[in-house]
């Protein structure tokens, strides 16, 4: 199992260092933050290989953080002599590898403590460097040349390697199918020879070679001499290419029902290809999966997400989702939350009902406790509508226009506020009826979860027990406009609150949607004004 990795400049990575959980680990983050950055540095380093091609050819500029990259040209430019960037990428083991994996063990890490792992290293070719120094000064360029530097892929013993170690063993699915270029067929090699035996594909190879020599001998032989006119050319003819790149393995592709993968949905390839992961090795497996969620029906990531739960056994997973869904049912336990410039955050001792409630409620939206910046919940929607309202009332525009995100909870509010409590969330605000209690009754219940950044808004039961008392008491003045608006007969308190309790969505939304001027006046209740107040500070 990988125990630890540390990343050094790589894109958006500048200096990134992380103990992921064993079993699966659940990248999340938003757009840019890293997530597929994580995957690719773990493969580079487990297999010397990016997308189907080695780290060598794959090598651009842009790799290079882009702080760093610019921060050296424009030193350099100036006459200094800043250090040239360079890549690295570590990944440690953990003490209970195996015997395989072990041989890598070492000190030769940037901890220099003994441990097993794998180093993956991009810097600058020594007897090139004056040649480079030179580019730069010379060379109007916005970009370094990666052309001078030499990739080095070691293990913490020291020893320098060209191929995967015996024993590493990692499978990278995407959720783009498969496509046309020449990475599909890179990744249906390294997937078949992890499961066939190396005397299965000698005795493929030496067949095809006895294919090749049958139809050279058979069929192309023929046409030696028919190919030119030319006197000099009369041996000149077709024969089979014997070179590595026509070895049978570039020619595979995976199949279903006799059919090529790639005639297959989107959706039924990345089945495909992660039933046929899960099962292809064994032993110290590394899983790569990027947003399975992409291409699958509601149904088919379900059964997915089922066979990765009951099919991983002891290997480890990498999966980057911006699925609630994903998120829920895989156990937000396992969440590692992603964000540039700061640690990221595991989620490893939340309580288990909590954990398990979620993975219930599969629908509920923790990505947005997870990345929001400011956040908002309410109980319902009616509060939602009414928040949202009474904000735009105040400021002028919506909440989300100050990045402020207002989501509905439901009944649990303590099992959101517990979540955003693990993450350190600030900017909280936790809106809820008072259902006839004292505020400080619930707001003690939560005590363990708020802080100064994290509040809880509780009306007054001098006002009533839920929003719809609590709007009529802040309005009280307004019987007849409301009334008038709910096209009710009666405008006195009782039939407003009867109406209000029994039809609750709809009363928010006339008042949300109301343009008369009259309505303007209309005023919130006192809770939802702190809250306000809070959040927008």
């Amino acid at each position: 199992m990988i125990s630890r990795v540390k990343i050094s400049n790589f894109r958006c990575l500048k200096e990134f260092d992380w103990v992921p959980s064993h079993g699966i680990n659940l990248l999340v983050g938003n757009n840019g933050a890293g997530k597929s950055t994580i995957l690719d540095a773990i493969e580079i380093a487990l297999t010397g290989h990016i997308n189907g091609q080695r780290v060598q050819d794959a090598l651009s500029p842009h790799w290079f953080n882009e702080e760093v990259h610019d921060d050296y040209l424009r030193r350099a430019r100036n006459g200094e002599n800043p250090e040239i960037p360079s890549i690295a990428i570590e990944v440690f083991f953990s003490d209970d590898c195996s015997p395989e994996i072990n041989k890598t063990r070492g000190l030769e890490n940037s901890e220099t403590c003994d441990s097993a792992g794998l180093s993956y290293e991009i810097a600058i070719k020594k007897e090139l460097l004056s040649e480079f120094l030179a580019v730069i000064k010379d060379e109007d360029t916005d970009l370094i040349p990666t052309e001078y530097f030499k990739c080095t892929w070691t293990m913490f013993s020291g020893a320098e390697i060209y191929r995967r170690p015996e024993g590493v063993s990692c499978n990278r699915l995407e959720a783009d199918g498969e496509g046309s270029d020449r990475r599909p067929s890179q990744r249906n090699r390294t997937m078949l020879e992890s499961l066939i035996s190396d005397s299965d594909l000698r005795a493929v190879s030496a067949k095809q070679r006895q294919m090749r020599r049958e139809i050279d001998k058979e069929v192309l032989k023929k046409t030696t001499g028919q190919v030119s006119s030319g006197k000099h050319l009369a041996n000149v003819g077709f024969q089979m290419d014997q070179s590595p790149r026509s070895d049978w393995r570039n020619s595979i592709t995976l199949g279903l029902n006799s059919r090529p993968i790639q005639f297959e949905g989107h959706g039924m390839q990345i089945l495909v290809k992660s039933h046929l992961a899960l099962d292809s090795a064994m032993g110290q497996n590394i899983l790569l999966l990027e947003e399975p969620e992409s291409h699958l029906s509601h149904t088919s990531l379900m059964q997915l997400l089922s066979s990765i739960c009951e099919r991983l056994g002891d290997r480890q997973a990498f999966i980057t989702t911006h699925s609630t869904f994903v998120l829920n049912r895989l156990g937000i336990d396992k969440l590692s939350l992603i964000a540039p410039k700061s640690k990221p955050i595991r989620l490893s001792d939340l309580s288990i009902d909590t954990v398990r409630y979620f993975q219930k409620q599969s629908g509920y939206d923790t990505l947005r406790i997870c990345l929001a910046t400011k956040l908002v919940l309410v109980e319902g929607p009616t509060d939602e509508m009414i928040f949202n309202w009474a904000y735009e009332k105040e400021y002028g525009v919506e909440p989300l226009h100050d990045g402020i995100d207002v989501m509905t909870y439901g009944t649990r509010g303590k099992r959101a506020l517990e979540l955003a409590a693990k993450l350190g969330r600030e900017h909280v605000a936790v809106l809820r009826d008072n259902d006839g209690k004292d505020p400080s009754h619930w707001i003690n219940a939560v005590e363990d979860f708020l802080s100064e950044g994290r509040r809880m808004f509780v009306g007054e039961v001098t006002s009533g027990n839920t929003i719809e008392p609590q709007f009529l008491n802040a309005n009280e003045e307004m019987n007849c406009e409301l009334s008038e608006l709910f096209d009710l007969d009666d405008s006195d308190y009782d039939a407003l609150l009867s109406y209000m309790s029994n039809n609750k969505t709809d009363w928010a939304w006339r008042i949300v949607s109301a343009n008369s001027e009259k309505l303007s006046e209309l005023s919130y209740p006192k809770y939802i004004a702190n809250a306000i107040e809070f959040i927008h500070g």
